[in-house]
């Protein structure tokens, strides 16, 4: 037999197991559009032989987001003064923030996936676990099994409790791998957020602050640009400008992947 051309995909089997890379794009996908039902997202993964760009495109087109699923936000670069003295003085924060950078090696790539991958795949098994007791769930209350479907559901809230739980201790575990040996020097603060999903980050990133502001320096933050991520897009670095722009921080990204935030005087 011939090897297939490009034009012949060979359609992969829906009943074949997700890999665990597979388990993360499908998941990612079902977080990203909350108005279509599991099974649709599922279907779609699987038409488009698991493809997440694939996927997002098919799921758009054929649900729409809602209105009320719609907002709209608006993210500078700093504070949101824009007086010729604010950027004066943004100017100068800039520039002391490129000479001070810190030049330590951080891995990412491999060694990032892995330690991604060995902390939040029970995460995910449970986040499975749940998707499927609530799908049938919801096929015994349709038909007409009330009991069954209450004692489904109940056991699909257990593993979503599980999950939120692991995926705590999954933080915990991925922050504290990537910063041991970060330290401080001459009020300049390196912190790696690589890992964490964008609310775990948005948290942390408040806690930094909150123990740094008054302190002084210079808080270095590791971002990353979503060069990793499945479909290539950062998610954490915009969050975190959004989030700092809220608290009136002034900020610059140093280089890509990487933010800089003045945590005030002494």
């Amino acid at each position: 037999m011939s090897a297939p051309t490009p034009s012949q995909t060979i359609q992969i089997d829906p009943s074949t197991p997700l890999t665990l890379a597979e388990k993360l794009r499908l998941e990612k996908l079902t977080n990203s559009y909350p108005w279509i039902p599991t099974r649709d997202v599922r279907a779609a993964f699987d038409q488009t032989n698991r493809n997440l760009t694939e996927s997002d495109q098919v799921l758009s087109r054929k649900f729409p987001k809602p209105p009320e699923y719609s907002t709209t936000t608006t993210t500078t670069m700093s504070s949101t003064n824009s007086s010729s003295s604010s950027r004066a003085n943004h100017h100068s924060f800039a520039v002391k923030a490129m000479s001070h950078q810190p030049r330590q090696w951080v891995e990412t790539g491999p060694e990032m996936k892995r330690i991604y991958e060995a902390f939040r795949s029970k995460a995910i098994e449970h986040a499975e676990r749940r998707n499927a007791l609530f799908r049938q769930a919801v096929v015994a209350y349709r038909s007409n099994d009330k009991a069954l479907a209450k004692e489904l559901g109940w056991k699909g809230r257990e593993h979503n409790a599980i999950m939120h739980a692991l995926h705590e201790q999954a933080k915990d575990a991925i922050y504290t791998a990537r910063n041991s040996s970060q330290s401080s020097v001459s009020g300049t603060f390196l912190v790696d957020l690589h890992g964490l999903h964008v609310k775990e980050a948005v948290l942390q990133l408040q806690t930094l602050v909150k123990k740094g502001k008054g302190k002084g320096g210079m808080l270095y933050l590791i971002v990353g640009t979503g060069h990793h991520t499945f479909d290539g897009q950062a998610r954490v670095g915009p969050a975190l400008k959004q989030q700092l722009n809220g608290m009136g921080l002034m900020f610059v990204e140093t280089q890509p992947g990487m933010l800089a935030v003045e945590l005030g005087d002494r």
